[in-house]
């Protein structure tokens, strides 16, 4: 089973860290709102698979100081 961006329960997935401001950043820095907590992991997996670089994956629907700070800068891939 596929997780895509395109499910409905993703409000959006944001690209924060370094991968915004270089252009050959070592890893991909994604934060995602609205995902199903029991999907997370499967969605991570396929991201790893899918992207030929490094990548991390911040869930957003935890209220805490670092995720704002990642709200506020950062570039919204998906809407």
């Amino acid at each position: 089973m596929h997780y895509s961006l395109h499910r409905r329960d993703i409000q959006y997935v944001l690209l924060f860290g370094s991968s915004i401001v270089q252009k050959e950043a070592r890893d991909i820095d994604r934060a995602i709102k609205g995902i199903d907590p029991s999907k997370f992991f499967q969605f991570y997996r396929e991201l790893i698979l899918s992207i030929p670089k490094s990548i991390d994956v911040i869930n957003l629907d935890k209220k805490c100081s670092f995720n704002a700070l990642i709200e506020k800068e950062s570039i919204r891939l998906h809407v």
